[in-house]
C-alpha cells in the first residue's frame, strides 16, 4: 500500500460564485489570472485552486447558485487577509471580474476544528 501524504492548513478561505449563463468561459479566463494575482499580491495566501461543480446534472437550485468555487490556503488570520486583499485591490494589483459575469458570490473563512492523521 502506498503512503498517503496530507497537506493540511489551519485555515482557509472558500469563495463560491454563480456566473451568468453563457459567460462561463469569460469567468474561467478571468479567474485563472485572478488566482495568480491573489497568491502573488495578498499576504497570508499560500496557495489557491479553482473548482467547478462536479455534478452539473443537478438542477441549479438543488445545490444553490454556485457552480464555481475557489479554495485559498491561508497562513494568517482572516482579518489580516481581508486587509491585505483590500490594499491589493486599492493598488490595482488584484482585478475584479468583468461586468455582468458574476451574478452572486459568497466568501467564507474557516479554521481548523479537528484533525485526523493518516500515520
Amino acid at each position: 500500500m502506498a503512503n498517503k501524504v496530507a497537506s493540511v492548513v489551519d485555515q482557509f478561505m472558500l469563495v463560491t460564485v454563480a456566473v451568468a449563463a453563457g459567460r462561463e468561459d469569460a469567468y474561467r479566463h478571468w479567474h485563472d489570472a485572478h488566482i495568480a494575482e491573489i497568491v502573488t499580491h495578498v499576504d497570508g495566501v499560500l496557495a489557491a485552486r479553482r473548482y467547478e461543480l462536479a455534478t452539473p446534472e443537478l438542477p441549479p437550485r438543488a445545490h444553490g447558485t454556485a457552480r464555481f468555487a475557489a479554495l485559498y490556503e491561508l497562513s494568517t488570520a482572516p482579518d489580516a487577509v481581508r486587509a491585505s486583499l483590500a490594499a491589493a485591490r486599492g493598488a490595482g494589483l488584484v482585478s475584479s471580474p468583468p461586468p455582468g459575469v458574476v451574478t452572486d458570490g459568497l466568501t467564507l473563512f474557516y479554521r481548523a476544528a479537528g484533525e485526523c492523521s493518516l500515520t
